[in-house]
C-alpha cells in the first residue's frame, strides 16, 4: 500500500475520532432514542466520553444525577459501553450499560438500591410500601423495553419495616430474579421463628405487575389478621394476589 494511501486512511480515522470524541452527550442521547422512550433531565453537560446529567427522570420516575464515562475499545466492535453512577433521593446505582448495532441494551455488574417509600406502591395491607430494595445484577438484556434475558439477586427489608409498623419484628426477603418471554420475575422469600413469607412479582414491559404474597404462620393472631385483610386460605398458606401498574401515580 502506498504511503499516501496510508496517510489518507490515518487522517480519515483521526478525523472520525475527533468528531466522535467531541460529540455532545445530549445529541448522542437524542440520536439513541432514549429521549423518545421517556428519559428527560434538567441539565446535561459533557461529551459522549464523559458527561453529567442533572435531575434525570425516566417515565416520570426520578432517577437523580448521573455521571457516565464511555470506553473507546468497544466502539471498534460496534458497541457503546458506558460506566455509570446514579445518585438520587430514591435511587442509587453503579455499574455498566452497553448497546449494540441490534439496539439491544445490556446492563451488567451493576448494583441498584431503591427507596421503596418514594414510589407510591401499596403493600398487602393497603399501606404505603416502605423499606429498601437492592438488586445485584449479573446481566440484564432489553430489546424495545422488553427484558429478553437476565439474572440478578434481590434483597429487601420491606417486610421488616411493615412488621415494625404493627409492633412486630419481621425479617428480610431475598431471592434470584430472571427474565423470560419479556417478563421480569422477582421472587423473594424469608422466614422467622413462626412465619414463612414469599413474594412473587411478575413485571411486564408496560410495567403492569402481578404480585402473589404467600404466608405460612403458626401464630393464630397473625392468621386472623391476614384473613381480615383479605388473604385467602390455600392449604397451609394464606395467599393474596395484587395487580397494578407502576406508572399509575408515580
Amino acid at each position: 500500500m502506498r504511503k499516501s494511501t496510508l496517510y489518507s486512511l490515518a487522517g480519515s480515522f483521526l478525523f472520525v475520532l475527533h468528531v466522535v470524541s467531541s460529540l455532545p452527550l445530549q445529541l448522542a442521547l437524542e440520536w439513541s432514542g432514549v429521549v423518545d422512550r421517556g428519559l428527560s433531565w434538567s441539565a446535561i453537560r459533557g461529551t459522549i466520553w464523559y458527561g453529567e446529567i442533572d435531575n434525570a427522570q425516566y417515565l416520570n420516575y426520578p432517577l437523580g444525577d448521573i455521571q457516565q464515562q464511555t470506553g473507546f475499545i468497544p466502539l471498534l466492535t460496534g458497541r457503546i459501553s458506558t460506566q455509570f453512577t446514579v445518585q438520587g433521593s430514591s435511587l442509587a446505582a453503579v455499574g455498566s450499560v452497553s448497546t449494540s448495532l441490534t439496539q439491544t441494551v445490556n446492563i451488567s455488574d451493576t448494583i441498584v438500591m431503591l427507596d421503596l417509600g418514594q414510589y407510591g406502591i401499596r403493600d398487602a395491607f393497603d399501606a404505603p410500601m416502605s423499606g429498601s430494595l437492592r438488586l445485584d445484577i449479573d446481566r440484564l438484556s432489553f430489546k424495545d423495553l422488553s427484558c429478553s434475558d437476565g439474572r440478578f439477586v434481590l434483597w429487601t427489608d420491606t417486610l421488616k419495616t411493615t412488621a415494625q409498623r404493627y409492633g412486630g419484628e419481621g425479617f428480610p426477603l431475598e431471592g434470584d430474579g430472571f427474565c423470560e418471554d419479556g417478563t421480569m420475575y422477582l421472587p423473594v422469600s424469608g422466614a422467622g421463628p413462626t412465619e414463612q413469607v414469599s413474594l412473587d412479582v411478575q413485571l411486564a414491559p408496560n410495567l403492569d405487575y402481578l404480585a402473589e404474597v404467600s404466608v405460612r404462620s403458626a401464630t393464630p393472631d397473625i392468621v386472623a389478621a391476614l384473613r381480615l385483610y383479605g388473604f385467602d386460605t390455600q392449604g397451609d398458606r394464606l395467599v393474596m394476589l395484587q395487580r397494578g401498574n407502576l406508572l399509575i401515580n408515580p
